[in-house]
């Protein structure tokens, strides 16, 4: 127990160290040599394993810098592009966010070199003697192996969402009553209720009816001089009258005038 709380205080003195030496690497530590400074930050350890999120990328990194990076990927731009971007995307790596990603020695030499130190391409030409084109080759497939899982947690955290929006809507749709019946059962029997409810509509609305046929009231409104005081009794067979006895009223209520 006691070799275990030991390991994990020398464990957290030795993260910290890494921590403070990567910010310093752009400041006193800029003059070592790349394999001098990587050594030393790697310092023959256990390589840090972190689970790199969305969230996190997006604390970095905004969607135009991906798409920077996807562009430098598939060769669309020069690097000049993506160089402010290398100690993000430096810090992210050495801090263990890319944990399934593997870099060659020399890969992540210049990784750190670049992003860490804030060299130029021309001086660590001369310091790792090598060609600038074979440089910036390694240097390419390192970006591009980076901008690959970025891009596989960005698709993996969207295919969650909507996995989880998916799932919800399928309780939402359980939670809703099963159909008793068809369409078509539902038409049939809504042509059967039709009839009885025209039926009782027509009786609600009988009472409204004028009564009298218009022989009765042509004969009334010839013996009266107030067409506002007509009455006339109604019987079962003069319940339904026809439309030209509005127009004979308003005949007669003109002639009256």
């Amino acid at each position: 127990a006691v070799e275990t709380k030991d390991r994990a205080l020398f464990d957290g003195f030795r993260n910290d160290f890494r921590r403070r030496f990567s910010s310093l690497l752009g400041y006193e530590f800029r003059g070592l040599a790349p394999g001098l400074a990587l050594t030393i930050l790697e310092d023959n350890s256990p390589t840090l394993s972190r689970t790199l999120t969305r969230d996190q990328i997006r604390e970095k990194l905004s969607a135009y810098d991906m798409r920077r990076l996807e562009s430098y990927g598939r060769n669309l731009v020069d690097y000049h592009l993506v160089v402010d971007l290398l100690p993000a995307l430096s810090a992210m790596f050495f801090d263990g966010f890319f944990g399934d990603v593997h870099l060659s020695l020399a890969q992540r030499a210049i990784l750190m070199a670049l992003g860490l130190q804030r060299k130029t391409v021309d001086a660590l030409e001369k310091e790792l003697n090598l060609p600038a084109n074979q440089l910036l080759a390694l240097f390419h497939k390192v970006v591009r192996k980076l901008s690959n899982e970025l891009r596989r947690v960005e698709e993996s955290a969207v295919k969650a969402e909507l996995r989880s929006a998916e799932d919800q809507a399928g309780e939402k749709v359980q939670l809703q009553a099963p159909v008793e019946k068809t369409l078509a059962e539902d038409l049939e029997e809504s042509a059967q209720n039709e009839p009885r409810q025209s039926t009782s509509t027509n009786r609600a609305l009988a009472k409204y009816e004028v009564a009298g046929s218009d022989r009765e009231w042509a004969k009334t409104l010839s013996n009266v001089k107030d067409v506002g005081s007509v009455s006339i009794q109604a019987n079962e067979s003069s319940r339904k009258k026809k439309s030209s006895l509005a127009s004979t009223l308003a005949k007669k209520s003109k002639k009256r005038k």
